[in-house]
């Protein structure tokens, strides 16, 4: 009775939007690898990037290009931690645990970026989920390491640790019945950007090893006094045969007043997760709608918390947070070429 209520899960985007005139783009991907094998540090390659996009297509503004990378160890500790460009305030979070109040030590030791909303500071943001997902991509590789990364993980265990987490773990979910198969295939994904649009993305590296891939999508424009909002989110990994594989992916639909930066509406598509019960989250997102956008980080804790969201989908939600920083940027585009 459950699963006919459930939202479907329609299966990956095959393309990323087309980009409009006279809109700004967001683009940020983690990029996570292990140079010392399965079990080593996990080095994160992150890149996030403000693309302005005026009446002219193919004529496209950078706006701002952060880079990082972070060292990590088997316990997601910050190891070595660089950005370019530098900020001299980033070795205050080495130490710091993906998991373990990240969120807070940023915002203690970088509150510009945090106040600006900086490409960085959602790279940053990501760090925690992004870790904690990647060592999937051991299991897409080939059916060796499926087999080694599956034989090194209590899954039961690790089932039983993430009850009450989210949705899908709820108390009575079939996905923590470790003796049933429950987890959904993951899906093919093609690669991520648009064919005949080299801006659709930051540049992008193929890895040619086991390596995983959380990326976003926020895309901006106006249409009268409302601020509209396109986000896509996947979090993906590379296979021997090259092809790539996702275990989630969200379609995020969003409007916002322009004057004061009010949430009117909010939709999901959930396109790929691991679960079927896991689109069931998509029913609490209304809660959202009436928050201010810069409060949306905080505000989707209380509002959608625990077996009341999805941990990927709250995230998604919360990388809005900074589109009234994007929309500074794109009104002074707009009234420049008003003028």
């Amino acid at each position: 009775m459950l699963g006919e209520l459930l939202p479907i899960i329609k299966g990956p985007v095959p393309a990323s939007p087309p980009r409009r005139p006279f809109s700004i783009r967001r683009t940020s991907t983690i990029d996570t690898r292990w140079p010392d094998g399965m079990g080593g540090n996990m080095l994160q390659i992150g890149a996030a990037r403000d693309l302005l996009t005026r009446d002219e297509i193919d004529d496209p503004r950078i706006v701002v290009l952060d880079r990082f990378e972070i060292k990590l160890s088997q316990a997601r500790e910050i190891l070595q931690i660089s950005a370019t460009p530098d900020r001299p305030d980033l070795p205050a979070l080495m130490g710091a645990r993906a998991g373990g109040h990240l969120r807070s030590a940023i915002i203690n030791a970088l509150p510009a970026e945090v106040a600006a909303g900086t490409p960085l500071y959602l790279l940053l943001d990501d760090v925690g989920g992004a870790s904690l997902v990647a060592p999937f991509a051991w299991a897409q590789w080939n059916e060796e390491t499926k087999q080694q990364i599956t034989a090194s993980l209590d899954l039961g265990g690790l089932r039983h640790k993430m009850a009450g987490v989210c949705i899908g773990f709820a108390p009575g979910s079939p996905a923590l019945d470790s003796s049933r198969e429950t987890l959904k295939q993951n899906d093919e994904v093609p690669p991520l950007g648009r064919d005949g649009d080299p801006h659709a993305w930051h540049e992008l590296v193929d890895w040619h090893e086991v390596s995983a891939r959380r990326a976003r999508c926020i895309d901006v424009w106006f249409e009268d006094e409302d601020v509209v909002i396109q986000a896509f989110f996947q979090d993906s990994a590379a296979t021997q045969s090259g092809e790539r594989r996702a275990v989630h992916e969200y379609l995020l639909y969003a409007r916002a007043d322009r004057r004061s930066g009010t949430l009117q509406a909010l939709s999901a598509e959930p396109r790929i997760l691991p679960f079927d019960v896991c689109p069931a989250a998509i029913f609490n997102i209304g809660r959202m709608v009436g928050t201010p956008l810069g409060d949306l980080r905080q505000a989707v804790v209380a509002k959608l918390p625990r077996t009341d969201g999805c941990t990927h989908l709250n995230d998604t939600i919360r990388s809005l947070a900074e589109v009234p920083q994007l929309s500074v940027v794109l009104a002074e585009a707009v009234s420049s070429s008003a003028s």
